[in-house]
Order: structure tokens, then C-alpha cells, then sequence
């Protein structure tokens, strides 16, 4: 049996997953697309899978909310691009980043291709992330929109 636990905004230390699997067919039914008829197992361990993808590809604004909890949100000290504290809380953007990511596993490809095609690019402090080969694949690169107010940014003199 697939282990799947939804962070709830209380910190648990066995969450799998940003998003529950009603959450994760609302969102792409408001889209105008359909998931419903895969097997329940198989939506939680994609929701698994990009829930880990979001949490080891950037390095986050602020820090995790305990020493104890599973995933990196909630955060503490977190505020958005219109000023909103996103603090002990994980954030909609962050969700809806965890169901374009699961959305392209349920489709038949892998994030780990995705990653491949995610470059960093360093000279000194400064450091680049951005898609190679032209341009990230559609719901990927929308994932990493929506995960941009939350990306730390390097800061130079403070």
C-alpha cells in the first residue's frame, strides 16, 4: 500500500504529499481536464513523486517551520510578490506547482527527464536557473512559474 499523508498546514513529520488526490482532480477539472478515471494509487504516488521533485529543486525563501516536519512547506518568514505572508501555510501556488508536476507523471513522462533539461548556471555568486534545449515542457515550466515568489533569490548588499 501506497504510504500517502497530506501536509495540512500542521507540520507532520510523515507527509508525502502537498496536495490530496481531491484536490489534484478539482484542480485539472477546473481546467477542463479529466483524471478521474485513474486509479486513485496511482494519482497519490505521482502527487508523491512531484511533491519530492518541488521540495529538491530549489532551495526556498525563509526555513522550514520545525526541525521535525517531512516537506519544506510551511515555511516561516515567507511573504510573496504582493507582500502576503505565506508563512505556516502551504502556500496555493505551491499546490497548484505540486498538481502540474503530478499531472505530468499521470501522463507518461517522468520528472526526472524534466530535471535534466533544468540548468544552473554559476559565475562567482551569481547562479542561473533556467530551462535548456529552448524551453522546459509546458506544465513544468508553469510549475516553476508558480513556484517563483517562493525561490530564494541571492541577495547582494545587504
Amino acid at each position: 500500500m501506497i504510504e500517502f499523508v497530506v501536509e495540512d498546514g500542521t507540520y507532520k513529520s510523515d507527509a508525502t504529499s502537498y496536495v490530496s488526490v481531491a484536490e489534484f482532480l478539482q484542480y485539472w477539472e477546473n481546467r477542463g481536464k479529466f483524471y478521474s478515471d485513474q486509479p486513485v494509487a496511482t494519482i497519490q504516488a505521482k502527487l508523491n513523486i512531484a511533491t519530492q521533485y518541488i521540495d529538491n529543486l530549489h532551495v526556498y525563501e525563509g526555513q522550514k517551520s520545525t526541525t521535525t516536519q517531512a516537506l519544506q512547506f510551511p515555511r516561516a518568514e515567507v511573504i510573496d510578490r504582493n507582500g502576503f505572508d505565506e508563512s505556516g501555510v502551504v502556500p496555493t501556488a505551491v499546490k497548484w506547482a505540486t498538481c502540474e508536476a503530478a499531472a505530468y507523471e499521470v501522463d507518461g513522462n517522468t520528472l526526472e527527464e524534466a530535471t535534466e533539461l533544468i540548468e544552473s548556471k554559476s559565475m562567482g555568486p551569481v547562479s542561473v536557473r533556467f530551462g535548456s534545449r529552448g524551453q522546459l515542457p509546458p506544465k513544468i515550466g508553469k510549475a516553476e512559474k508558480y513556484l517563483g515568489d517562493f525561490v530564494a533569490q541571492m541577495r547582494v548588499g545587504r
